[in-house]
C-alpha cells in the first residue's frame, strides 16, 4: 500500500511539473523593423581601400550574385540569345554630406546589360548603386521603385530616391541627386576611369 501512495505521488508531481511547464506561453520579442532593403551584393572593405577599389570589389560580387544572374538567365531563356557582359557607360560619384542629417558616399552606375525582369520586361541597361561607405550594392530592378513614398528618413528610401534621381541625371532632367545640388559633391568618372574598371570587372 505504501508503494502505491508513493507512486500516485510521484506521478501527481510529474503532472504538477508538466503542467506548470507546458502553461507558460513562449515569450517572443517583436523583430525591428527593417530600415535597409537587402542588398544585392555586398563586401568587407579594408581600411586602405580606395574608392575605384572598393567599386570593382563591390561590382564584382555583383555580377556573381544569384540576382543579377537571374536576371541574365531569365533573359537568355526567353530570347534563346546570350546577353552582352555588363559594360559600364557611365559612372558618378557623390558625396552627399547631409541627406536627412546622413553623409553619404556613393557611386552611382549605368550599365550596358541585357535582363529581364520577373514582369517580362527586357532592359538593355541597368542602374546600379554603390554604397562606398557599406560596399553594398543595389540595382533598380530588384527593389520595389512603385512603393517609394517619398520618405526620405529611412536609408531604404535613400537608396530607392538616389536611384530614381541618378536615372532622371541620365535623362537630363536632374542637376543632381540631392533636392539642393549646391549642398553634394558630384563627380563624374572619366572615359579611362571607367574603361579601367570594366577591364578590371571582366
Amino acid at each position: 500500500m505504501k508503494k502505491f501512495i508513493a507512486v500516485l505521488l510521484a506521478l501527481s508531481m510529474m503532472l504538477t511539473l508538466t503542467a506548470c511547464g507546458g502553461s507558460a506561453e513562449p515569450q517572443s520579442t517583436p523583430a525591428p523593423e527593417a530600415e535597409a532593403p537587402a542588398p544585392q551584393a555586398t563586401i568587407e572593405i579594408a581600411e586602405d581601400a580606395g574608392n575605384e577599389d572598393i567599386a570593382i570589389s563591390a561590382l564584382q560580387a555583383f555580377l556573381a550574385e544569384d540576382v543579377y544572374g537571374t536576371l541574365v538567365a531569365d533573359f537568355e531563356e526567353a530570347t534563346q540569345q546570350p546577353a552582352r557582359e555588363l559594360e559600364i557607360t557611365a559612372a558618378t560619384e557623390y558625396t552627399i554630406p547631409d541627406f536627412e542629417g546622413t553623409e553619404m558616399h556613393l557611386l552611382m552606375v549605368n550599365g550596358a546589360a541585357d535582363v529581364m525582369t520577373k514582369d517580362d520586361t527586357i532592359y538593355d541597361s541597368i542602374i546600379l548603386m554603390v554604397d562606398l561607405d557599406t560596399g553594398a550594392v543595389y540595382d533598380q530592378y530588384s527593389l520595389d521603385m512603385n512603393s517609394f513614398d517619398g520618405d526620405l528618413s529611412t536609408y531604404e528610401g535613400r537608396v530607392k530616391y538616389c536611384l530614381g534621381c541618378y536615372n532622371s541625371y541620365l535623362m537630363g532632367d536632374n542637376d543632381g541627386i540631392m533636392t539642393n545640388p549646391e549642398v553634394e559633391v558630384k563627380t563624374d568618372l572619366s572615359a579611362d576611369e571607367i574603361a579601367a574598371i570594366n577591364q578590371a570587372i571582366r
